[in-house]
């Protein structure tokens, strides 16, 4: 992501942290994934629409439709679903998921990792 040289720097460290951990965690049956959350409706983030529509000049719902059109879902993740999300991966039907990088992103993020 452009402009966020600290934070892509730890993702790719935290990605190799996770796998490390599950490799060697696995064997006492301790599972580790990471989640990689996308745009979800929290604080930071309307403080992050704000300050994006004031430097754009534009209202605060166009840059909330902007952003929300590069997800190919059209809309922000709710912190309350993501904590399901997190909940499922963290409970027995996710029992076989390991060492895993998860985006949970509405599709929003165009690598595989």
């Amino acid at each position: 992501m452009a402009g966020m040289v600290i934070s892509n720097t730890y993702r790719a460290a935290a990605a190799g942290l996770c796998k490390s951990l599950a490799n060697e965690l696995g064997p006492q049956n301790i599972r580790v994934n990471l989640v990689g959350p996308g745009l979800t409706s929290t604080e930071r983030f309307h403080a992050v629409v704000r300050s994006k529509a004031e430097a754009a000049g534009v209202s605060l719902e166009t840059m909330e439709e902007r952003m929300m059109s590069a997800i190919p879902l059209g809309r922000v993740n709710s912190a309350e679903n993501l904590g399901l999300q997190v909940a499922w991966l963290a409970s027995p039907a996710a029992s076989y998921i390991t060492g895993q990088c998860i985006l949970v992103d509405g599709g929003m993020t165009q690598c595989t990792m």
